[in-house]
């Protein structure tokens, strides 16, 4: 059977019909196509993230868990040890082997701080130039001056959300003991006694721990407030109670020392005894109060005009006694004058009722080797002295019982 030329047309018309169909239906399933495969890739990047969320959660979970168990371990004893330390030079090194032993850092530094001159001392550290202790780091400059001035803990997140003119000062201390991720002040009623700060690599400070270094801090603060107290009763405990000056135990004990020291090294020492003229008479006529403040004052007088290292004791009563170590009898002599006549010049209240019309001194002046070789014979030898120079009149000092 022959088809006619209209059947032909229409069966090549429904070819391309159906051809056009088909062309559009794969076209529509390739793209659905690839938009399946974009949601299974979406897909599996959702789940690849949310792997590594979870894995994230969880590796910080069980850090989390390893720095509290940690903590737990170790805390009490580093507390302990802490609090018993009475040393405070000794204490900045146990608070930073602390700091180590707890969160692991890659270095640490401690700042003890001077309020009266707004500046911290690098005191100690770990991973630290030793070169650099000592160094001086003013207020309100660098990280740690920031901690100091603004008495709170603070990590590098703190610091980089400070304003512009803060960090413009954080800037000024560049060094590596200022680029600590984490600083804490160690305040004890509102007095800055030190910084305490560390740098970890590779690891940001996570906000427990931020909360756990500042009680650390805190607990230091305390210790370290307790060990200043603590030497400061042991230092009363080598004074006079009255005029602040060595009592006469600590100063036998510190003349023996120095005795020896001089013997073996042939260097010259001496010793100035003297006591206040008169001083019954102004006690009786303005009363013991007046009599303690005059003493006071005789020791302050005292402290003032002489070297640091020469050690200056109430003797008992009005008397006192100097040890001039590496003074010859001659030099010793002339300080001791000097200090009488500084006090016969100073304006005491109630000094015209006094005999001689003012506050003085009378005073024996002794030396090693010439006058012995023994602290008792280097005080008898001045107290001699002392008492030939009331019986010529007072107010003066004596080198010889001539």
């Amino acid at each position: 059977m022959q088809l006619t030329m209209n059947q032909l047309a229409v069966i090549a018309f429904l070819l391309v019909l159906v051809t056009a169909i088909f062309a559009r239906l794969f076209h529509s399933l390739r793209i659905r196509l690839k938009a399946s495969e974009k949601n299974r890739q979406e897909l599996f990047d959702m789940v690849r993230q949310k792997d590594v969320q979870y894995s994230r959660i969880l590796q910080d979970k069980q850090k989390r868990s390893g720095f509290y168990s940690n903590l737990i371990d170790k805390l009490p004893f580093r507390t302990s040890e802490m609090i018993t330390q009475e040393d405070p030079r000794k204490l900045a090194k146990v608070l930073v082997d602390s700091i180590v032993d707890l969160f692991d850092p890659t270095q640490v530094v401690f700042f003890t701080a001077i309020p009266e001159e707004k500046q911290l001392v690098l005191t100690d550290g770990f991973s630290t130039e030793p070169s650099k202790f000592g160094k001086r780091y003013d207020y309100g400059k660098g990280r740690p001056g920031v901690v100091a001035q603004k008495g709170i803990t603070m990590t590098t997140f703190d610091f980089l959300n400070e304003s512009t003119m803060v960090k413009r000062r954080i800037r000024e201390y560049q060094s590596s003991e200022c680029q600590m991720d984490i600083l804490s002040p160690l305040l004890k009623d509102g007095r800055l006694l030190g910084i305490i700060g560390m740098k970890r690599i590779g690891q940001d400070i996570s906000p427990d721990e931020k909360r756990v270094f500042r009680m650390v801090a805190d607990m230091a603060a305390n210790a370290f407030a307790f060990s200043y107290l603590l030497a400061r009763y042991k230092k009363m405990a080598h004074r006079d109670g009255l005029t602040g000056l060595v009592n006469r135990k600590s100063f036998m004990t510190l003349f023996a020392h120095q005795l020896m020291q001089a013997s073996i090294g042939g260097d010259e020492l001496s010793v100035f005894m003297f006591d206040l003229d008169n001083f019954k008479i102004y006690n009786d006529r303005n009363g013991h109060l007046e009599g303690d403040t005059l003493l006071k004052t005789i020791s302050k007088i005292v402290q003032k005009n002489i070297r640091t290292h020469d050690v200056a004791a109430r003797y008992g009563g009005e008397e006192f006694i100097v040890l001039f170590p590496g003074l010859s009898r001659t030099k010793a002599y002339r300080v001791s004058e000097f200090l009488r006549k500084t006090i016969e010049n100073h304006p005491f209240p109630h000094r015209e009722g006094q005999p001689l019309g003012m506050v003085s001194i009378s005073g024996g002046v002794s030396s090693f080797p010439e006058d012995g070789d023994t602290v008792h014979d280097l005080i008898s030898a001045a107290d001699q002295r002392l008492y030939i120079a009331k019986n010529k009149g007072r107010n003066r000092i004596m080198l010889s019982t001539m």
